[in-house]
């Protein structure tokens, strides 16, 4: 059976993969409680889009673009790992990916004096 998506949907839009997914929605749902937008809902890749180009106060657009470039690299990296290799990660176990590849590329990043807050922005709500 060839699934499509990672939830087995056979749906493989963008909005679909990325936001409403199951396994994209968990993850989701995960993540922003640790950045302070438990109630913020993404209905598609334009809204995604526009949240992250939108001040949030105490949030920076930094955090924000790294959470969603990681989250896209990581998605499609399952979604391909469960079509061609039939295997398949957890999303708790996914969740930790995004969160070790956020943390690692903040801490590389702390040398430079402008970014010497994200990192505790990702921490501020664990």
């Amino acid at each position: 059976m060839v699934v499509g998506c990672l939830c087995g949907s056979g749906l493989e839009s963008r909005d679909h993969v990325f936001l409403h997914c199951s396994v994209a929605a968990q993850i989701w749902a995960a993540i922003l409680p640790r950045l302070g937008q438990q109630n913020l809902t993404l209905h598609n890749w334009d809204s995604l889009i526009a949240w992250m180009l939108t001040d949030t106060p105490g949030l920076s657009a930094t955090v924000k673009k790294l959470l969603v470039q990681a989250l896209v690299f990581l998605l499609w990296g399952e979604r391909n790992s469960r079509l061609h290799n039939g295997s398949s990660a957890s999303t708790s176990v996914l969740f930790s990916r995004i969160d070790r590849t956020l943390r690692d590329t903040l801490l590389a990043r702390l040398p430079h004096k402008r970014c010497q807050g994200l990192l505790s922005q990702w921490f501020r709500f664990a």
